[in-house]
């Protein structure tokens, strides 16, 4: 088993790799404790890298207050990426003619994966970035369990996953050590963060749907904690 700090360099490798062959790479950033560790390991060694967030609308206020405090305790920038107005209003158009089905569906997931799809394929089709830097970590949902390092996303952009074998147990150890700030929702109970549809119903602990992952993820409405669709 490797050690915390085994596992660090290793992950320090991997995203030095990342961005020596990769001139034309970003990296996501969610606001979750897994970003915020790999936010702290990508500036060391890309301090330039271009950084992205989704703001669907459907974001905990506090989420998007602590990605703008944190990119500037970094002295860094976002770009927070939106569908556009023709898409949402494509989006609430389909609300409004199958407003039913569709509440049954997802039970308000659906708004938010509805427009953050189509933003994140906005900036992807731009063609400006090949490789992406996530915080994916297997141990988190049923479908990451077999993901590994190096992955092929969304219009053949190659993925990469340096923390992808790390647990939660490393990523809380990480920001104590380092002395990181976090999200504030992590210590009103919630596990894990996302935007507010798929987390605020089942993600404290003691809440919701149980889970064999420590971290689900996901409030419990997606059968065995399946993904929006940025990830697959």
């Amino acid at each position: 088993m490797l050690s915390l700090e085994q596992k660090i360099g290793l992950a320090k490798n991997i995203i030095e790799k990342a961005v020596s062959d990769h001139q034309r790479i970003f990296f996501s950033f969610s606001g979750g404790k897994d970003s915020t560790v790999m936010l702290d390991l990508v500036l060391k060694a890309k301090p330039d890298i271009k950084i992205v967030g989704i703001d669907t609308g459907y974001e905990f206020p506090e989420t998007i207050a602590f990605t703008d405090h944190l990119m500037e305790k970094f002295n860094t920038k976002i770009e927070y990426l939106k569908p556009t107005d023709e898409q949402h209003n494509g989006v609430m158009a389909l609300y409004t003619h199958h407003g039913e089905i569709v509440r049954n569906m997802a039970d308000g997931q659906w708004y938010c994966c509805a427009h953050k799809e189509p933003a994140l394929r906005n900036f992807l089709e731009r063609g400006e970035y090949n490789a992406w830097l996530t915080g994916l970590r297997a141990d988190e949902t049923e479908n990451r369990r077999l993901v590994g390092i190096y992955q092929k996303g969304k219009n053949g952009i190659q993925k990469i996953n340096p923390v992808i074998f790390w647990e939660s147990v490393d990523i809380w150890e990480y920001i104590k050590l380092n002395n990181l700030e976090y999200h504030s929702k992590y210590d009103q109970g919630y596990k894990s963060l996302g935007c507010k549809p798929c987390t605020e119903a089942g993600l404290r602990e003691g809440k919701g749907m149980q889970s064999k992952f420590e971290d689900v993820g996901l409030s419990g409405e997606r059968a065995n904690g399946s993904e929006c669709g940025l990830h697959i």
